[in-house]
Formats: C-alpha cells, structure tokens, sequence
C-alpha cells in the first residue's frame, strides 16, 4: 500500500508585516462582534419569548426553587436586551443600576443558574463583560462631567485678575515704593486649585 502524504499548509507570520497583523486582528475582532451579536439577539429573543409564556406566569404561584430560576432568568434577560452595539451607546442612569444590579446578583454566587455560563463560556464571558465595561464607562463618563461643572462653576466665581487687584503697592523704611501680591480671595483660589488636581489625578 502506498503511503499518502498530506502536508500542512502553514501561514508564516512572521513575514506578516504589523500593519497587516493589526489587519488580520481587527477582521478577527469584528467576525467576533458579528457572531456574538447574532447570538445575543437570538438568546433575547429566546428569553423574551419565555417569560411571556403562561407557563413562566404559574412559576410565581409555585414558589420555592422556581421563583429563583424566574428571577435569574429575569436578570439575564435584563443583561441580554440592554447590550447596545451602536457605535455610541446610549443610556440612563436608571437602566445602568438595573443592569449593574442584575450583573451583580447573577455573578455573586457560585451556584447560581447562571454563573458557570456567564464566567466559562464565550458568549456568557461577552455578555457580562461588555456589560460591566458599559457600566464603568457610563459612570466615569458621568463623573467626568460632573466634576468639568464643578470647575466651570468655580472659574465662575472669580473676578478678572489684573495688575490693579493683584499688585498692591507697600511703603518701605527709606520712603521709596515697592508692591507685593495679594491674590483676592485666597481660599476660593486654593479650593479650585484643589479641585482641578482632584480632577486631573481622576480623569487624566
């Protein structure tokens, strides 16, 4: 019997130059995106179909494990149908603490339902974590902005600084004129300055 040889073809990457690299992970980050995205649209769909059933409805009148199960599955649907995959995602503030609460509660215990799905498998992994990267990203976002108002409203308060508020003029001994500094309210100047740093070791 005459042996059959197959060879394995193999992709030399180290020819590849960066920029193709950098090429080939982009295409593979985006089939990625693309794949999670289909299937986080059909598990919403699949829950969403779920809870609206008569039989999801009677679990709340069996109590005991039941109404645990409804309630996780109630959590995961609150994750699935909140991933927004616009280029700019959009929320409130009242819909990041539903979905930090739910992420939190479904990731909290080691026998929960859902946990091994949502901290072994991909598609758990992806759901979870782009929830908890939007959730950080809202609420530095929101902080952001609330510490740039606190400082435009700081700068508000302040006069013009000019020669004339800045530079008063001191008599010396020998009868001749100097002027020495005086900064005019000294302690909003120093509250500012506090803030500005506060914002700059947090944000920058």
């Amino acid at each position: 019997m005459q042996e059959i040889k197959v060879e394995e073809t193999k992709i030399d990457t180290t020819k590849q130059t960066e920029e193709e690299k950098a090429k080939i992970e982009a295409e593979q980050a985006a089939a990625k995106l693309a794949v999670s995205q289909g299937l986080c649209q059909k598990l919403e769909a699949c829950l969403d179909g779920f809870r609206k059933t008569l039989h999801f409805e009677a679990w709340k009148k069996q109590g005991g494990p039941l109404n645990q199960l409804q309630d996780e599955i109630l959590k995961l649907f609150t994750l699935v149908s909140g991933l927004d995959f616009s280029e700019q995602m959009d929320f409130q503030d009242e819909c990041i603490e539903k979905m930090k609460s739910a992420r939190s509660s479904l990731l909290s215990s080691k026998k929960g339902v859902f946990f091994e799905g949502l901290t072994l498998f991909p598609l758990g992994i992806f759901i979870q974590t782009r929830i908890g990267d939007a959730c950080s990203a809202y609420l530095l976002d929101k902080g952001l902005t609330s510490g740039l108002e606190e400082l435009v409203s700081s700068c508000e308060t302040f006069k013009t600084f000019t020669s004339d508020n800045l530079l008063k003029e001191k008599a010396l001994s020998n009868g001749e004129k100097d002027f020495e500094i005086q900064i005019p309210a000294m302690s909003k100047v120093g509250d500012f300055v506090t803030k500005h740093l506060d914002f700059h070791l947090g944000y920058c």
